[in-house]
């Protein structure tokens, strides 16, 4: 995911159910960065659509600042 390129945030943000706000992607950011750390995957390089769903999947809390989509009623 290149953290510069809105759509690869926004991709993330709308496949797990996630608003594609502004703060969102800023949020999304910070955890990508930290996240890189985990796989070993450099500041300079992109840590993959994989590597990121697999850490989500794993430990979901981690994107609990994240604003979640409302259901509409």
């Amino acid at each position: 995911i290149n953290t510069s390129e809105d759509w690869e945030l926004n991709h993330f943000l709308s496949k797990h159910g996630y608003r594609e706000t502004e703060d969102n992607r800023a949020q999304l950011i910070k955890i990508i960065d930290k996240v890189k750390d985990k796989f070993g995957v450099k500041s300079s390089e992109n840590l993959s659509h994989a590597q990121i769903d697999e850490y989500h999947e794993k430990f979901p809390n981690t994107f609990s600042k994240l604003e979640k989509i409302a259901l509409s009623k």
